[in-house]
């Protein structure tokens, strides 16, 4: 990294993120200083780049050195952090609070059981809810969702992101789980369904037309197939259709990743469908580096939800600046501090408004419906 400007060595600008903790080799951080090498400190865009394209060196790594040389940057020119992630990102211009997102379900394609769906999270019902008053709600609702699988005699498992594990067939079993402890804490007034359905997981790409119609319908032309339940292979259309069923009986405010990437045609129906009632969200994960965080962060559709446990003391501000709508660490299971971090960092900061200002949609009781029939499926952690 260039110092003729700052004075200050490429070699501390590596010091300053924890390489220790990025696990780096001595061969990864010779390839990290080559590459940075006669880069000016202050062009952060030029230095992800350089990152981002080397091989052989961890994601964990570039991260480290990423937000390291810009920490370093701030520094050497006096700026804060905050204006300086302004000046690299084409945000909002106000600074914006992000509405968290906690998660309470965890499963996906690669757990066991049939169903696919990432998991499922709660909201705020209002947007204003402070952040310590919604962080308290969500563990009074996690400690019932525990009871309850203690009353079914079985031990809660808990996912990499912290929430808790199922073994199901069906998304709707998880469902019914949660809305029993939400029912039990008396708190369905508090809060809102939130479906991370996870398509990108569970999707395949095939020849346009490939497949049986079903009677008295066209062929479908897409090249988007979905087995959220797995092995039942099934076309956007249908995808959009089962995603609008849970959206009217169940009540969730928002879905997210409910197709992949690429099917925009998926994404234009199902807005079409339950675009008054619930928010279609898409996550901005992909931190490799700062700029490609906050490229993804503003690039996306308008609903966003920034995720993830990287950097997580740069995340506040990367929220308030790029006006990311929702903001998530996954489960309470030993994030409690992430999420606490970025509600510090937010209230530090003067003039930040709701990224959120009111919910655009009727709020919505969570209620427990009624017993399901018999031979329902059992739920198993």
């Amino acid at each position: 990294v260039s110092t003729q400007s700052t004075g200050i060595n490429n070699h501390s600008a590596v010091q300053e993120g924890d390489v220790e903790a990025a696990g780096a080799s001595l061969d990864e951080l010779k390839a990290v200083n080559d590459a940075l090498y006669g880069v000016n400190i202050t062009d952060q865009v030029e230095v992800d780049k350089r990152l981002s394209a080397l091989e052989g060196v961890s994601n964990g790594l570039k991260v480290a050195v990423s937000l390291a040389v810009f920490k370093t940057a701030c520094r050497a020119t006096g700026k804060a952090q905050l204006d300086v992630l302004k000046s690299v990102t084409e945000g909002p211009g106000t600074l914006t609070s992000p509405v968290p997102l906690v998660s309470l379900i965890g499963g996906g394609k690669n757990t066991p059981g049939k169903n696919n769906m990432a998991g499922i999270g709660i909201t705020p019902a209002k947007s204003s809810t402070p952040f310590p008053k919604f962080l308290t709600t969500a563990h009074t609702i996690l400690d019932k969702v525990e009871e309850t699988l203690h009353k079914k005699n079985s031990l809660p498992a808990v996912t990499e992101n912290g929430s808790i594990f199922l073994t199901v067939d069906k998304i709707e079993a998880a469902l019914e789980l949660v809305k029993e402890a939400i029912s039990e804490a008396e708190l369905g007034d508090e809060v809102m369904l939130v479906l991370d359905v996870g398509a990108p997981e569970f999707h395949t790409e095939v020849q346009p037309g490939q497949g049986s119609a079903k009677k008295g319908q066209t062929q479908s032309t897409s090249r988007h197939r979905y087995d959220w339940v797995e092995g039942q292979l099934k076309v956007s259309e249908d995808l959009c259709d089962y995603l609008e069923t849970l959206v009217d009986s169940d009540g969730f405010i928002a879905l997210i990743d409910p197709f992949h990437p690429e099917d925009t045609e998926g994404y234009e129906k199902l807005r079409e469908k339950v675009g008054e009632k619930c928010l279609v969200l898409s996550r901005s994960t992909d931190f490799t580096s700062l700029s490609t965080t906050l490229t993804a962060a503003v690039s996306s559709p308008p609903a966003r939800v920034l995720e993830g446990d990287s950097g997580v003391s740069i995340l506040g501000d990367i929220a308030m600046v790029t006006g990311v709508s929702f903001i998530s660490f996954g489960g309470l299971k030993g994030r409690v501090d992430a999420y606490n971090q970025v509600l510090r960092r937010i209230q530090q900061v003067e003039g930040v408004k709701s990224a959120v200002p009111e919910w655009k949609f009727e709020e919505r009781k969570v209620e427990v419906e009624g017993a399901r029939e018999e031979g329902a499926e059992k739920t198993e952690a």
